[in-house]
C-alpha cells in the first residue's frame, strides 16, 4: 500500500469518491423550503465536492493517458 499511495492515479480515485459524496450530502441536504431546520452549509459541500470530482477528472486525464503504450 506505501507505493500506491504516491500514484497520482490513486488521489484521482480517492478524490472523485470523495467528491460525489460531498456533492451528494450537500444536495440532500440542501433540499429544503426556507424552513428554520434548513442546512446552511449545503452549498459549501456542493461546490467543494464539485472542485474535488473535478480535480480528480483533470488528475485521471493528466497522469492516466501518459502510461499507454502503443
Amino acid at each position: 500500500m506505501s507505493n500506491q499511495t504516491k500514484n497520482p492515479i490513486f488521489w484521482g480515485l480517492i478524490a472523485v469518491v470523495v467528491g460525489i459524496a460531498l456533492a451528494i450530502w450537500g444536495w440532500n441536504k440542501g433540499d429544503c423550503n426556507s424552513s428554520p431546520l434548513c442546512y446552511v452549509g449545503s452549498g459549501f459541500l456542493k461546490w467543494t465536492g464539485g472542485l474535488l470530482l473535478a480535480g480528480g477528472i483533470i488528475i485521471w486525464g493528466i497522469f492516466g493517458m501518459g502510461n499507454k503504450k502503443q
